[in-house]
């Protein structure tokens, strides 16, 4: 028998290399796998070319001065000009103009997009708070800088037409996220009136991120899932908006964010055709459902997003994240009611006016919950092609 060949493992290959667990160059960034996809290299330690030559192994055509694989905000502070800076002919340091990276020309336009676009339709009730506060207080908190710029990431790939593009921006708000997670969880454990603003508004832009990267198609290298499992994936996320906002209430209704708790105002969905959708899904329910338990499961869940309807349709959105332990199980198992109640939700979450991402992700659910539904019993069929016909689905 042949023996088998030593190999050295590397661990210098680039992040997304990383990721998809496949056998990177090392001669980027980019790589010629990110080369090959389109993608945006990263690495998350200088990588191999970019190294001094006492550091790095020798490589063909010599190495070439690259960009910082870190975004530019969390790039250590530049060398003293006494070390490193050329001095004039007074021994003063020179003063050139200063280089520009890739990344940090990104970050500028992800901020311009956010104070311009994203920050607008975010949310019309807290407009001015996360134009303006938000990135105020984001100069102080990493992670929510990095929240920002995962979201406002996604915003630009959602509205890309070109698929390789798109995928850049994507690939670049999940670098964004895996970034703001540590340190957020560590605010989390010393919530208090100093920070809570902070923290409140990444928890938001968090939701926000994780339904959207949820339904975004451009994440090339996963298989396709389901609609009820990318919902399943991003539950957590969305408990845990919940738990941030009943810790930060006492502050926040003292703060920038006061505003949410001084609305009091009805805002129904207005349309007419809308208000049949609780009959609709309680119809249904006695219908195709007839174990009591169950009934009462789906009837509460039910309810909820009536009331919804009824008073203020912007609670749709955090719905999601208080329905109960036994909807999820029979949203797991992709029971058809269950699929019917989500697909309904996601057609309220279409009736969000100037709330992009709420609309968006609201048209992806209904899109895949209806082609699921379609292919059950004939019993769905009605309810589903009414649901499609209020987004405009055929």
């Amino acid at each position: 028998m042949t023996p088998r060949r030593s190999h050295t493992k590397s661990r210098n290959g680039c992040g997304l290399c990383k990721q998809r667990r496949v056998k990177c160059d090392e001669g980027g960034p980019p790589c010629n796998n990110c080369t090959t996809r389109g993608l945006e290299c990263f690495y998350a330690a200088p990588a191999p070319s970019q190294r001094a030559p006492s550091q790095s192994r020798s490589t063909k055509g010599g190495s070439s001065s690259l960009e910082s694989p870190l975004p530019s905000h969390r790039r250590p502070s530049a060398p003293s000009p006494s070390s490193t800076q050329d001095l004039d002919d007074q021994g003063a340091p020179s003063i050139n103009t200063p280089s520009r990276s890739a990344t940090g020309r990104r970050e500028l336009e992800l901020l311009h997009r956010w104070h311009t676009k994203t920050s607008l339709s975010f949310s019309p009730v807290l407009a001015d708070q996360f134009q303006d506060f938000a990135v105020e207080a984001a100069i102080k908190h990493d992670y929510l800088m990095d929240f920002i710029l995962a979201f406002t990431s996604l915003h630009q790939a959602s509205e890309t037409s070109d698929h390789r593009s798109a995928v850049a921006y994507f690939q670049c708000s999940l670098r964004y996220q895996n970034m703001a997670m540590p340190a957020f969880r560590n605010a989390l454990q010393s919530v208090d009136a100093s920070n809570c603003d902070a923290v409140f508004a990444a928890a938001l832009l968090m939701m926000a991120t994780s339904i959207t990267s949820a339904f975004l198609p451009l994440n090339d290298g996963d298989e396709p899932k389901s609609v009820a499992e990318r919902i399943i994936l991003i539950l957590n996320f969305l408990k845990g908006t919940s738990s941030v906002t009943e810790v930060c209430q006492p502050w926040l209704a003292q703060g920038v964010f006061a505003i949410i708790f001084s609305l009091q105002q009805s805002e129904p969905v207005e349309q007419d055709q809308m208000r049949l959708a609780p009959q609709i899904l309680k119809d249904l329910n006695d219908k195709t459902v007839h174990e009591k338990d169950l009934h009462g499961i789906y009837e509460s869940e039910i309810d909820k997003l009536e009331f919804c309807m009824k008073n203020k349709k912007s609670l749709a959105i955090p719905w999601l994240s208080q329905v109960s332990t036994e909807f999820t199980v029979e949203l797991q198992q992709r029971m058809p009611m269950a699929l019917m109640v989500l697909m309904y939700w996601g057609v309220i979450m279409c009736q969000l006016d100037d709330i992009w991402w709420a609309q968006y992700a609201g048209k992806r659910i209904v899109e895949q919950s209806s082609t699921d539904l379609l292919r059950t019993g004939t019993e769905w069929h009605e309810a589903t092609k009414w649901a499609m016909a209020q987004i405009g689905l055929s």
